[in-house]
Parts: structure tokens; C-alpha cells; sequence
């Protein structure tokens, strides 16, 4: 059983890191000109091939060509041969086939072990935080249009604004923030609800799922933290559109005055204002000009042909014979068959020796 669960987690990575690094070219390719929200999309389309084991059929994917339980049989199963006899002599043995389903098990307990302890931490380390009352601050959260009910919250050891929490979220400000600096703090609360109403925090949790079962798998690593940076890419280009162009250089100082550099992307539950590539993030502001609508719906097309082309399974074409003698084939039903055939042989040379004589 649990060689079987790791051929197919084995199969879903290989998929997904042949879809991911087609997608990261179209990434590096038309980063500039696509919308950040198809770039969320793209790795969506990722996180499913990770953690969804069923394929959507499609007759023009690349996996009507290829076979990938083979190459995966080549990868991992290279010295057993396909006959009972072989199986049997090496059931005891300790090949890549018996060995690499355990060690994988293993890490992945490690790695949910792991994230199991940071969300307590996480709970722990917020749990102190003071309810912000401040009359503007709250009229201007009321204001804004958000899914669920949003609380403000300050600490003291805080760096930068976080949200926090996925059903009941709240954002959290440094006690070193300066309230009083209207449009800073006006910016900031917007970026954090756009990190809420689109769930971002549910996505990284997702995604730090989907890193438990392929922890072997690099892309899978490299595919979270390009996704981090997107997420506050995208975060960024919605509050541009909506406060309009105009703001870009006045939200650009607000990333600098309250951005901090992480130079290691480490797992988190929580949504930074400004935690990663802070200069990267501000270039991208002050240059940002807002995709054409042509531009845009051919980026979206070329993202679903991609999909469609290296994400999707192969068009099982039905044969009706086989289907007929795979239903009625059954052991006891060819001994009938064989014996009325014998019956009806035997009856046929009986009339013809008959004929003979």
C-alpha cells in the first residue's frame, strides 16, 4: 500500500515540476506584461497538479506520447523485472522500490511535525497583541469592502504589518508605526486586506501542505518562493488600481518606510506588508503601467494552453472487443465455451467419419 501511495505522489511531482518549469519560463517572459493575478493563477494550476491525483483528460496533453509510469519505473524500480519470480526474490530486499516510500514517509511526518510547531508558535507569539482603537483607523477599515469583520491590532516586537488568520483575521501594526502618518497607514491596511479578501494566507497554507508530501521535490521549494513574492506583487497591483497611478510614488515610500529585508524566504502563516524583495517590489510600483486588455486575454490564453498541454491525462481511447472480452472473459466461462467447442468438434468429425464410411 504505501509503495503505491508513493508511486503516485512520486507521479504527481514529476508532473507538476514538468508544468512548473514551463510556466516559470512564460513567468520570466511576460512577467512585465501580464497581470499579477493570472501569475497567482499560474501557481495555482501548480498547488492542484501537487496535491489533486486525478487528471483531467485531454486530447492534446503531452501525456498521450508519454508514458509516465515507465520513466517512473525506470527512476526508482530500475532492477526488478516485470514476472512473479523476480518480485517474490526481491520482496525482502532493501531496493530503491522498498527503501525510498519509507524514507519519504518519514519526511513528510518531519515536515508537518515541523509546520505544526510553527502555527502554535504563531498562535502564541500574536496572542498578546493589543486591540488598536483609534477613531480614523476604524472608519477607514469600515469603509472598505472585506468579506468578514477585521480587527486591528498593535505589538511591540513587530517589524512590519501582518495579517494573521484565515477565518477570523486580523491585522497587526508595530508598535513603532506612527498612526498619525494618515497615508502610510492608510496603504498598509489596504494591502493587508487585499492579502485577506483573496485568502492569501490560505494559499500559503496550501501550499506548506502540498511541500509536506513532495519535500524531495525542489521545484516545490523554488515554486513557494516565487509565490511569495507574486502574492505581495499582486497585493501591490490591486491597491495601485484601485487608489490609481497617480498614488504609485507615495505608496512606493510607504514600502520603504515600513519594509524590513528577509534575505531567507522561511515558512509562515502570516502575509507581510513589505517582508521580501523589498526593492524589487518598489521598481515594480513606480514603473507599473497597467496591462491592455489585448495583452492580458493573450496571456490568460497562453496560460491555458499551457495547462491544458502539460497538466492534463491521456484520452483512454475504449476498444469494445476488449471491453466485451475483459467483462465475459472469466475462467469458468472460457471452460464452457472451450468444452461446447470440444463437444461441437467432436460432433462435426462424428458426422464426417459417418460421411466417410
Amino acid at each position: 500500500m504505501l509503495i503505491q501511495i508513493f508511486d503516485a505522489i512520486f507521479e504527481m511531482s514529476l508532473v507538476a515540476t514538468v508544468l512548473a518549469i514551463v510556466l516559470m519560463l512564460l513567468r520570466l517572459i511576460f512577467k512585465r506584461h501580464m497581470p499579477k493575478m493570472l501569475l497567482i493563477c499560474l501557481w495555482g494550476s501548480i498547488i492542484i497538479k501537487l496535491i489533486v491525483p486525478l487528471q483531467l483528460p485531454s486530447p492534446i496533453g503531452i501525456y498521450n506520447k508519454i508514458d509516465t509510469k515507465g520513466i517512473i519505473q525506470a527512476l526508482i524500480k530500475p532492477n526488478i523485472a516485470l514476472n512473479d519470480e523476480s518480485i517474490q526474490n526481491n520482496k525482502n530486499k532493501l531496493t530503491p522500490a522498498v527503501v525510498l516510500p519509507a524514507v519519504w514517509v518519514l519526511g513528510a511526518v518531519g515536515m508537518f511535525a515541523f509546520i505544526l510547531m510553527l502555527y502554535l508558535k504563531t498562535i502564541k507569539r500574536y496572542k498578546n497583541a493589543i486591540p488598536l482603537n483609534n477613531k480614523k483607523i476604524n472608519e477607514f477599515l469600515n469603509s472598505q469592502k472585506k468579506w468578514c469583520s477585521v480587527k486591528i491590532y498593535t505589538i511591540d516586537f513587530l517589524s512590519t504589518p501582518l495579517a494573521v488568520g484565515i477565518i477570523k483575521p486580523k491585522i497587526i501594526l508595530p508598535s513603532s508605526l506612527d498612526i498619525y502618518d494618515e497615508n502610510t497607514v492608510r496603504y498598509i491596511l489596504m494591502h493587508e486586506l487585499q492579502h485577506i479578501n483573496y485568502f492569501d494566507n490560505l494559499l500559503r497554507l496550501v501550499l506548506m501542505f502540498s511541500l509536506c508530501l513532495h519535500w524531495f521535490n525542489p521545484v516545490a521549494w523554488l515554486c513557494y518562493i516565487l509565490l511569495i513574492r507574486d502574492i505581495e506583487a499582486a497585493c501591490d497591483e490591486r491597491v495601485i488600481l484601485k487608489l490609481g497611478e497617480s498614488s504609485k510614488f507615495e505608496y512606493a515610500r510607504a514600502l520603504l518606510n515600513t519594509a524590513y529585508i528577509q534575505t531567507s524566504y522561511k515558512l509562515s502563516f502570516t502575509a507581510g506588508f513589505a517582508r521580501d524583495s523589498v526593492k524589487d517590489r518598489v521598481k515594480s510600483v513606480i514603473y507599473y503601467k497597467k496591462p491592455s486588455p489585448v495583452i492580458s486575454v493573450l496571456c490568460a490564453m497562453a496560460l491555458l494552453l499551457t495547462v491544458t498541454v502539460f497538466a492534463t491525462g491521456t484520452v483512454k481511447q475504449i476498444n469494445p472487443i476488449e471491453v466485451l472480452t475483459e467483462e465475459y472473459s472469466t475462467p469458468e466461462i472460457i471452460q464452457d465455451v472451450e468444452s461446447d467447442e470440444f463437444i461441437q468438434n467432436d460432433n462435426e468429425l462424428g458426422k464426417n467419419h459417418g460421411n466417410i464410411d
